[in-house]
């Protein structure tokens, strides 16, 4: 959804600022809930090929935002940890592995590409009501003045380059 930065931007419940998979997750929530939000980010996937581990909350977090089933088909599950000290000692004791279904588990968590993540949550973000501005110095003004009228004067936003609005 696009958005009118000088109509929603100001009347928004809450402002999101980061799209990445924390941010996108909040907005989701938030839109859901029946709030009115507007997300601020980075379209760009940033760090292709990192992996992350969803644990049982993190699974959970996905469940209630109705996304798990379509993430679950990208992640790889992880059945086995092996443990392997390398810590040079004489005399080491040997490697422990241990299985999810010694403690009735499917799995222990599972791993997923952050790029693929993020995209299922941006898309289920695209589906909703949520507003999506893009970043940059003009956006950060706008968040700043937001800032300011609606939290506290003297706020500042600093950007990825380094620069910030004060």
């Amino acid at each position: 959804m696009a958005v009118s930065l000088s109509e929603d931007f100001e009347d928004c419940d809450v402002f999101v600022v980061g799209a990445g998979l924390a941010g996108l997750a909040a907005a989701i929530d938030f839109a859901r809930a029946g709030f009115s939000v507007v997300s601020c980010g980075a379209a760009d996937r940033l760090g292709q090929g990192r992996t992350v581990t969803l644990l049982g909350r993190s699974i959970d977090l996905l469940k209630g935002l109705d996304i798990w089933r379509d993430v679950e088909p990208l992640a790889a599950p992880l059945r086995s940890l092996r443990i392997i000290d390398d810590t040079g000692a004489l005399f080491p004791p040997r490697p422990v592995e241990f299985h999810a279904d010694e403690i009735g588990l499917d799995a222990f968590g599972w791993n997923i590409e952050n790029a693929a993540l993020a995209d299922m949550l941006a898309k289920a973000a695209a589906a909703l009501p949520v507003g999506r501005v893009g970043v940059g110095e003009d956006i950060a003004r706008q968040i700043l003045t937001f800032m300011t009228v609606g939290f506290a004067s003297g706020s500042i936003v600093y950007l990825d380059g380094g620069a910030l609005v004060t």
